[in-house]
């Protein structure tokens, strides 16, 4: 597993170490210079999108017709990507906290519960993307999955704007965050993210037996 960890984050280092700091520098001097923390989030989701990439990689080298003569499970293949995924994801989460506690105070920092329930949904969703990129990586092709992830993403984007805009001109009041004590979000996004963790694992078990059965 160590190896297999290894080879996938040497990936991710040699093709997107000029990409992440471009990103890391131009976003945090965006979000210091426009007020705008919410810029810094974007960092946890694109950590999450490397380790996906590198199923492209894999694919370009052959890498998965050489494991296949190795003594080396599909679970194990597949796990130590989906492990170093949620690695950069926690990195990710990590790096944007300490971005934001260094903001100086009067410049846009927001409030800890604020912050602390963007980064778990901004978390979720990196999980609930890179579960669903996976496996539809591995059965269609990235480049077909990306298109299917993206037609999924906005179709989920329209069907809350449709509910929203049927609730507006029916005068139906729809239940906001906004209105809840600490409490009852912080038992939301804790639910969210078991909800979304669970997704993650059932993913892994899905692109396994994908990837069992994928001829290379």
């Amino acid at each position: 597993m160590k190896g297999l960890l290894y080879k996938d984050f040497q990936i991710i280092v040699t093709g997107y170490r000029k990409n992440a700091l471009l990103v890391l520098v131009l976003y945090t001097v965006m979000a210091y210079a426009m007020q705008l923390p919410f810029l810094l989030y974007a960092l946890i989701f694109l950590l999450g999108l490397y380790i996906v990439s590198t199923l492209s990689f894999d694919e370009a080298s052959h890498w998965d017709a050489y494991v296949r003569t190795l003594p080396v499970p599909a679970g194990a293949v597949m796990g130590a990507k989906y492990l170093l995924g949620l690695l950069l994801m926690l990195a990710g989460t990590v790096l944007t906290t300490v971005l934001v506690l260094l903001m100086p105070a009067g410049s846009g920092r927001p409030a800890p519960v604020e912050f602390l329930s963007s980064c778990a949904a901004v978390f979720c969703i990196a999980l609930l993307y890179s579960a669903l990129s996976f496996p539809l990586s591995l059965r269609y092709g990235a480049a077909k999955a990306r298109t299917s992830v993206l037609a999924a993403v906005l179709a989920l984007g329209c069907g809350v704007y449709l509910v929203y805009w049927f609730a507006f001109r029916h005068g139906i009041s729809l239940p906001d965050l906004s209105g809840l004590g600490t409490c009852a979000v912080a038992a939301f996004l804790i639910g969210l993210l078991i909800l979304s963790l669970a997704a993650y694992g059932a993913s892994w078990i899905i692109s396994t037996r994908i990837y069992l059965r994928k001829e290379f």
